[in-house]
């Protein structure tokens, strides 16, 4: 009977640190002078990977994985060379519990609305601007991490959607997230990406 408490205990200690949130910060191990070496260092070789990662348009590039069999702890560098020493951006996916300025992906709108203190800016969802945050309207959150510059893109689920090819969310905008049809659509975060000063 005295170990029920023990496992109870170790279940708990478990599903905290999976549901641990890890806060990026452009600096430190991901510095712009950052590299695959330093990265696995820090994180344990074990823990990093080279391989390849599902990328835009059906392209596959090679990129530093951090717990590539972890997915909340999953985190993604591309690289400028096949040296491995100039970052060019981190792309944090799906289930991934990476938090940059307090958002992370899955967040809905109105979630993302409470950390940013109000309203902002998105694209349409065409192929150029795809959801993304083009302003932030003044708020909390900003378009930088020091040095890097933050990228989130907002998606939603195509199948059952009654959204026509054109439908003015299918044009550029910039469309406010207070926006009807946006919020009809129940979109979430789906990724953040952090370019470096060289990238840009």
């Amino acid at each position: 009977m005295r170990l029920l408490p023990l496992f109870l205990l170790a279940f708990a200690t478990s599903c905290a640190e999976a549901q641990e949130f890890q806060n990026f910060e452009c600096e430190g191990v991901f510095a712009p002078d950052t590299s695959h070496a330093r990265i696995a260092e820090n994180f344990g070789v074990g823990n990093v990977t080279f391989a390849q990662i599902a990328g835009d348009e059906g392209t596959y590039p090679e990129a530093t994985v951090i717990f590539p069999t972890v997915p909340a702890k999953r985190l993604s560098i591309l690289w400028q060379g096949e040296e491995r020493q100039t970052p060019n951006y981190i792309f944090i996916g799906e289930d991934s519990a990476w938090t940059v300025h307090g958002l992370r992906v899955g967040m809905t709108i109105e979630e993302v609305e409470k950390v940013n203190g109000g309203p902002f800016m998105l694209g349409g969802f065409n192929d150029m601007d795809r959801g993304a945050v083009s302003d932030w309207q003044g708020g909390n959150v900003t378009a930088s991490s020091g040095p890097c510059r933050i990228d989130v893109e907002f998606g939603y689920g195509y199948l059952g959607v009654p959204i026509s090819l054109d439908d003015s969310l299918e044009s550029e905008g910039p469309y406010s997230s207070q926006d009807p049809t946006y919020r009809a659509l129940g979109a979430k975060i789906r990724s953040i990406s952090i370019f470096y000063p060289s990238a840009q």
